[in-house]
């Protein structure tokens, strides 16, 4: 079995191997099992997602994307604009750390960058 003990005293367990469905139940006891077969019991457990962009439009109209470890995403500059001039990215398209927050912030952040482009070529 792959995996490491990152501290003994915390019982904190790295696993990469991917699982393959969760045995027991709510209640506890919960067993991982691994790609490999092997049965892991466990109290908590923190999973790595890998994600895709779900649409294509992004790449068809050109925008650039940078890999990550986790899938692709948008690249912007810091007013959430992609590499196409007019064209902005903001949420999960955009960034490695999905949740409504961010998303939402990005939103406001890609609404300035829209209305100072549009009052910079008002100029």
């Amino acid at each position: 079995m792959h995996g490491q003990d990152n501290n003994e005293n915390t019982q904190v367990r790295i696993e990469e191997q991917k699982i393959t469905r969760f045995e027991g139940h709510v209640d506890g006891p919960v067993e991982v099992v691994l790609n490999d077969g092997t049965k892991v019991e466990v109290k908590s457990i923190f999973v790595v997602t890998e994600f895709r962009i779900a649409s294509p439009f992004a790449k068809e109209l050109g925008c650039a994307l940078i890999s990550t470890p986790r899938g692709e995403i948008v690249q912007t500059d810091e007013w959430k604009m992609t590499s196409l001039s007019g064209v902005y990215a903001a949420g999960d398209i955009s960034r490695t750390t999905h949740s409504i927050p961010f998303a939402t912030a990005d939103g406001a952040i890609a609404g300035v960058g829209v209305h100072q482009s549009l009052v910079a070529d008002e100029d």
